[in-house]
């Protein structure tokens, strides 16, 4: 399900509200997972704070966090390492709050040899996501970057429930 809302032009508070509503009931979604999706400049990260300052999740800076663990293991081995860095996010923060992970753009590097949306999906089964998309979802279609770059990805996953963040940029 696609959810729409603006997130400039006096409309945040709908942003908020809307996200509010989706990520109070991510526990008891078939698919323990909340996208806010949206372009650069949408007001993605302002409206994860601010859900994470409300009480409604465990802020994480999923880059930064994740580019600091692949500097301890072997990259070679996605499979043990991208296990073992899920298991220590739930273990670190517990798993009674979803995890809000924003600036997730590290997980689309060609190097992780990671399907970020499968990965995404199966970190959902153990704990509550609000996942920030930085890019578009259309009709349960999953875009980053553009095609012929390294990192461009493309999925169809209609089962996931998406808050698209829409509006001027800056």
């Amino acid at each position: 399900m696609i959810v729409d809302v603006m997130a400039k032009g006096g409309n945040m508070r709908d942003s908020v509200e809307t996200a509010i509503e989706w990520v109070s009931q991510v526990k008891t979604l078939p698919q323990p997972m909340v996208v806010v999706a949206g372009t650069h400049g949408s007001g993605k990260t302002r409206l994860a704070k601010l859900l994470a300052a409300k009480g409604w999740g465990t802020y994480i800076n999923l880059s930064l966090t994740l580019s600091r663990y692949v500097m301890t293991v072997n990259p070679r081995d996605p499979v043990r390492w991208t296990t073992e860095f899920m298991t220590g996010l739930r273990s670190d923060r517990g798993n009674e709050q979803p995890l809000i992970l924003d600036n997730i753009e590290a997980v689309f590097q060609p190097e992780l040899r990671l399907n970020p949306l499968s990965w995404f999906l199966q970190m959902a089964r153990e704990v509550p996501l609000v996942v920030v998309w930085p890019g578009a979802v259309s009709q349960g279609e999953f875009f980053y970057s553009t095609p012929n770059r390294p990192d461009y990805f493309h999925q169809r996953e209609p089962s996931v429930i998406v808050v698209n963040i829409t509006g001027e940029s800056g």
